[in-house]
């Protein structure tokens, strides 16, 4: 997805309904000196010239941006070479409007704009899980654009990261964690958790209550909302989306003071 602000286009817009007027008038002023029949040329001074190479050369690089190819084609050699009549440059402006057409915008609000791709803290889980990443960005991108459900199915992708270390830290022996599912090793954790709780294995201070309480969490996550999404139970709301996008990367944050992949 493309993103940009606006305010940069609106203002190229608005640039380009001034240059058109320009020509307007100047092509105006020299109507009387050209000869029945003919177009009169605009004959811009060095600073309107070089204001309209400029402009031709903001057009150029808007065209690249959204893949406006034919435009891109009518642009690229009127840098060296600026239209001069408003004939011509009405064709440069038809052309980017035409190609306008087919190309979908969507806006995002003020609220959701700052989650699209969600890369700093408090959001990121690369310091401790960096291969969640890539999730942790599709996520904050879903949220940003309305999809409440899709954020929610990638967050649970970022949280089996974190359950298969758990699993690999308190022992479990499953083949292919990839291959397990969530009920199967939140089970196997729990019953790894037991065998230290009876005494059958030496644990670090603390290690016993740490990963009781985070095999407890992913089960709630996995009742709540793993299932939930996985199984198309039905779409998830906006709000829920948002506590998610919160209290998942902090949950992963408490996993890695702990864990690590």
């Amino acid at each position: 997805m493309i993103t940009f602000d606006l305010r940069t286009y609106a203002n190229l817009f608005q640039g380009l309904e001034d240059q058109d007027s320009t020509f307007a008038l100047i092509e105006a002023e020299n109507s009387s000196e050209v000869e029945f029949g003919k177009v009169p040329s605009a004959k811009l001074d060095d600073d309107e010239l070089e204001a309209l190479t400029k402009r031709i050369r903001r057009m150029s690089e808007f065209a690249d941006t959204l893949g406006l190819s034919t435009s891109q084609a009518l642009l690229k050699p009127r840098i060296a070479s600026p239209p001069q009549t408003r004939g011509e440059w009405r064709i440069l402006l038809e052309a980017i409007y035409a190609e306008l057409k087919g190309k979908l915008f969507l806006y995002v609000p003020d609220h959701r704009a700052k989650f699209y791709e969600r890369p700093a803290p408090p959001w990121a889980v690369a310091p401790f899980f960096a291969s969640a990443s890539a999730d942790m960005q599709s996520a904050g991108s879903c949220f940003a654009t309305g999809q409440s459900t899709a954020c929610v199915f990638h967050l649970m992708r970022v949280l089996e990261h974190g359950l298969r270390s758990l699993a690999a830290a308190t022992g479990v022996l499953m083949g292919s964690y990839d291959s397990a599912s969530w009920g199967d090793l939140i089970g196997a954790i729990q019953s790894e958790i037991k065998k230290m709780q009876t005494g059958g294995r030496p644990t670090a201070a603390g290690e016993k209550q740490f990963f009781s309480d985070a095999a407890a969490q992913f089960g709630n996550f996995k009742d709540a909302w793993r299932n939930y999404v996985s199984h198309a139970r039905g779409p998830c709301s906006e709000v829920d989306a948002l506590k998610l996008l919160n209290d998942v990367p902090h949950f992963m944050a408490h996993l890695a003071t702990r864990l690590q992949e």
